[in-house]
C-alpha cells in the first residue's frame, strides 16, 4: 500500500499547487461534491463556499509540507487519511495567516479517481492564524 501513500502525496501537492495558482478547474476535479472543511480559523464550510473563498478571500503566498504521511483505512484501500504538518504565508479575509499548521485530509477513491472529502486544519500553539 506504499503506492497509495505516494499517490495521495502527489495529490496533496497538486491540490495545494492548484490553490496557490487559483486553478478552480483543478480544484473542482480534486474536491468531492460532499467536501467539508473545519478550518484553523474556526469555520466549517462545504465545497461551494470553500471554492469561493479559495478564489477570492484566501491567498497563499508560500506553502511547504514539512511532513506528509498517508495511509489507507479500509481493506480495499479506497479511503485514505493524510496527516501533514505545513508551513505557509498567506492572507485570509484580509488578515495575515502565517504559521505552522496540522492538516488532516480524507481522500476517497470514486470512479477510479481520488477526491478530497474532508479537511481539518489547526494552528500549532504559538502559531496563531
Amino acid at each position: 500500500m506504499a503506492e497509495i501513500g505516494e499517490e495521495i502525496g502527489a495529490l496533496e501537492h497538486a491540490l495545494m499547487d492548484a490553490w496557490c495558482r487559483k486553478d478552480r478547474a483543478a480544484l473542482e476535479r480534486l474536491i468531492g461534491e460532499d467536501f467539508q472543511l473545519s478550518s484553523a480559523l474556526g469555520r466549517r464550510m462545504g465545497r461551494a463556499p470553500w471554492l469561493e473563498a479559495a478564489m477570492d478571500r484566501l491567498h497563499i503566498n508560500w506553502f511547504r509540507f514539512e511532513e506528509l504521511e498517508a495511509r489507507a483505512v479500509d481493506p480495499a484501500g479506497d479511503v485514505v487519511i493524510a496527516h501533514a504538518r505545513v508551513n505557509q504565508r498567506a492572507t485570509a479575509e484580509g488578515r495575515e495567516w502565517h504559521g505552522t499548521f496540522l492538516v488532516t485530509d480524507v481522500w476517497v477513491r470514486r470512479d477510479a479517481r481520488w477526491q478530497l472529502v474532508a479537511r481539518h486544519g489547526s494552528a500549532l500553539p504559538g502559531h496563531a492564524p
